[in-house]
Parts: C-alpha cells; structure tokens; sequence
C-alpha cells in the first residue's frame, strides 16, 4: 500500500469519526458504532497489509543480492512473487521504473528498489537505493 493510499484512508477515517461524533438523529449512534467497527477491521486489514508489503520488500531485496533476479524475467513474474509495487512510471518509449518500498517506506528517503523495464516487459536492470 503505498504512502498515498494510506494517507486518504487515514483522512477518510478522521471524516467518518467527524461525522460520527455529530449525528443528524438518535438513532445514527448505532449506526455509528457499527461504522467504527468496520473502520476497525480496515485498519486491522491495513497493517496485515503494511506487514505483507515489508516481508515482501526485503524478500525482493535479498533475492537481488543473492543474484535470484534475473534481467529479462518477465514484469509479471516479478508482480506475482513480490506484489505490486508502490509506484510504476512509463516513459514515452514505454518504458517503466518499477519502485519497492518497505510497508513503512517513503518515495523521499529511506531504502527503495527501483527495477526498470523495456517496453516489451522484460527486466533490464535494478537499482537498490540506501539512504
């Protein structure tokens, strides 16, 4: 889940709380607590997510430094056995920079692996960035 889908969930809870706490009639106080349990299960569902996407990350990570990547796997293999990654952008040639974050990463620092593809979807080189 990327920094961006975290931070409009987040946003989204803070809304729904808003409106529960000032409900329009009495009965929208049940109605609000059966709201606050299903946002309850999404946040539980969010940090199984957060969790997925680390083991994920640090598996890919290890497999590069062990030489497991090779160049020119196809981008769906990679997809299917490290999940989708926090970011894709495509240039004009078709081109696409694939980036991997930790669950807790961030675009702006931290460690992050970028795999760059040609444009028929095959790996052409990685980069693992330390910061």
């Amino acid at each position: 889940m990327t920094v961006y889908k975290k931070a409009i969930i987040n946003i989204s809870i803070i809304c729904l709380t808003f409106c529960v706490s000032y409900p329009a009639r009495p009965s929208a106080h049940a109605e609000g607590l059966a709201t606050l349990a299903e946002l309850g299960k999404s946040q539980d569902e969010m940090e199984k997510e957060l969790i997925r996407e680390t083991k994920d990350f640090w598996r890919l990570k290890d497999d590069i430094e062990c030489g497991l990547i090779a160049k020119d796997v196809a981008s769906e293999t990679i997809e299917k056995s490290y999940g989708e990654p926090a970011s894709i952008v495509t240039d004009a040639n078709y081109k696409e920079r694939w980036v991997y974050l930790p669950g807790d990463g961030s675009h702006f620092g931290g460690i992050k692996i970028y795999l760059f593809f040609d444009g028929e979807n095959k790996l052409k080189g990685i980069k693992v960035l330390k910061r």
